[in-house]
């Protein structure tokens, strides 16, 4: 799957948007532009009813704005670069029970040193990676 779009906030992803230039100084009147980012992700999973295995991969990045930033940015994580997730998990199914253990990847690549690494158009240009594992068990009962 994929997406491509600008202020996906609303969406909980990066993105937003930011003030690009004043049309009115004398009504504070501005105009925005949308801070984009693209999205991609894919699952792949078994379906054997005693014993399933799953690997899920995920990749976003922080494209930016088309036009120059002039003024405040409203957006979430437009100090990200990039983020991307691996994770895989079994499942055990035992009658009505169910034990699901998954590992999961997360790495995020924030501007090294605050604004003076987002350009202009907000816009990472430089950044440093930042990981987790995280390791956690579902279990279910169903009844």
């Amino acid at each position: 799957y994929g997406f491509y779009g600008g202020d996906a906030y609303n969406y909980i992803m990066l993105g937003g948007y930011a003030v690009t230039g004043v049309t009115d100084p004398s009504k504070n009147f501005v105009e925005y532009s949308s801070i984009r980012n693209s999205s991609y992700w894919i699952d792949f999973n078994t379906n054997n009813k005693k014993l399933a295995w799953g690997l899920f991969a995920g990749y976003t990045k922080n494209l930016g704005s088309a036009n120059e930033i002039v003024g405040p940015i409203y957006a979430r994580g437009s100090d990200i670069d990039f983020v991307y997730r691996v994770s895989g998990r079994l499942i055990w199914n035992m009658n009505k029970f169910r034990i699901a253990p998954e590992l999961e990847y997360t790495a995020v690549a924030y501007a090294r040193r605050g604004d003076f690494d987002i350009d202009k158009y907000d816009k990472v240009t430089g950044s440093k990676t930042v990981a987790n594992l995280r390791a956690l068990v579902g279990f279910y009962y169903f009844f």
